[in-house]
């Protein structure tokens, strides 16, 4: 086990260096805030409804800067495993001192498998991710004056997440506990579609959070964004205040 958890965090030690040797000559930093809901809703013993929203807005929620919503289904394969498939709708909006030049939506399948398992007081958790991602062109119509969408652009991308969780006042993750939280995500295109970035974006984050009970947390933390673009020579160096929520239902309404 810890020499899976030694592997993990050198292909992320890896990924990290590539994306410094990278160097991309125009770098912007800029500040954004994420406000993030999770939940897993129980359905029976094997599947659970997963559903997710992301409001992120840049500087301290001044304007848009993207809307993120996911639904999907989660098989728990045995324990500790979990497959889960779904898809997102995610709406971009031009923001910061690198905008892209309007509006765009994007629509996503994706599949996921989740590995979980303690190490002492330390909760790991390895998430597999491949998406399908349908992307919406736009070129600029000069006779209307305005941006027209002419068509999608596919794209597939893997995505892999190492994250850890750590009690603080309890030996263990129970009702009550406060604890601290970590990951990190690197997101690696791929395809005949793919620009010359691919590594298109790491993600590294930390968090203080309280878990009132098994189905509900508040996390409150700080995540950089190192996101390189299509031309792997501009880049955003994103530094996010992020507010997240964890609530989950039970719809088999079983007494505990």
């Amino acid at each position: 086990m810890k020499k899976n958890i030694l592997v993990a965090f050198a292909i992320l030690l890896l990924v990290n260096a590539k994306v410094l040797a990278q160097s991309p000559r125009i770098t912007n930093n800029q500040t954004n805030t994420w406000y993030m809901y999770m939940g897993n809703h129980k359905l029976n013993d094997k599947w659970e409804l997963h559903t997710l929203y992301h409001f992120r807005r840049t500087d301290i929620g001044q304007d848009w800067q993207q809307s993120l919503a996911r639904i999907g289904l989660n098989y728990h394969l045995v324990p500790g495993v979990v497959a889960s498939a779904g898809a997102d709708w995610v709406v971009s909006y031009p923001y910061g001192k690198q905008p892209i030049a309007c509006n765009t939506t994007e629509y996503t399948a994706w599949e996921a498998l989740f590995y979980r398992h303690q190490v002492v007081r330390l909760s790991f958790m390895h998430r597999y991710r491949l998406e399908q991602r349908f992307i919406e062109k736009d070129s600029y119509d000069s006779a209307a004056g305005e941006w027209q969408k002419t068509g999608t652009t596919y794209k597939d991308r893997f995505r892999y997440m190492l994250s850890v969780d750590m009690p603080l006042n309890n030996p263990k993750m129970q009702d009550k506990t406060w604890f601290i939280s970590a990951n990190d995500e690197i997101f690696i295109g791929m395809g005949k579609n793919q620009g010359k970035n691919l590594l298109e974006q790491n993600r590294i984050y930390t968090a203080l959070g309280y878990r009132f009970n098994k189905d509900f947390n508040l996390q409150l933390g700080y995540m950089n964004q190192k996101l390189i673009k299509a031309d792997a020579i501009h880049a955003e160096n994103n530094h996010t205040l992020m507010f997240g929520a964890v609530y989950n239902l039970d719809f088999t309404h079983k007494k505990a």
